[in-house]
């Protein structure tokens, strides 16, 4: 599985979402467009992500990295790396934030390790 990707404005409205983001947390792109990043019902507790996403917009954190424990779409368990940068920087501020989630230890959204057939 490759990096699912989340733009958010200041305002912090869902700007993109790719199709790892639907296959991680199981929200399509034109679901989620548009849509408020904590109105979201998705496996990444934001609880966690709020406060480093803040600092980020408002200019105090050029790069937040964390690790939090989420559940895919699938219900599954899944420890994830979450990597918050700052959006077209501007003289009155960023526009926006990236968020970049990816399981840790090469899992997949179904809980196998990449590579892994399943057997066993």
């Amino acid at each position: 599985m490759g990096v699912a990707v989340i733009v958010v404005d200041h305002e912090h409205r869902v700007q993109v979402w790719n199709s790892e983001s639907a296959e991680l947390w199981g929200v399509r792109a034109d679901e989620a467009q548009g849509q408020h990043l904590f109105n979201l019902d998705i496996g990444l507790p934001l609880d966690g992500v709020r406060g480093a996403l803040r600092r980020v917009l408002a200019g105090a954190d050029e790069r937040v990295d964390m690790e939090l424990e989420a559940l895919t779409r699938r219900g599954r368990t899944v420890d994830v790396k979450v990597t918050l940068l700052p959006l077209g920087a501007r003289a009155d501020g960023v526009s926006g934030a990236i968020l970049l989630t990816a399981p840790l230890d090469g899992a997949s959204v179904d809980g196998r390790s990449d590579g892994s057939d399943g057997a066993g």
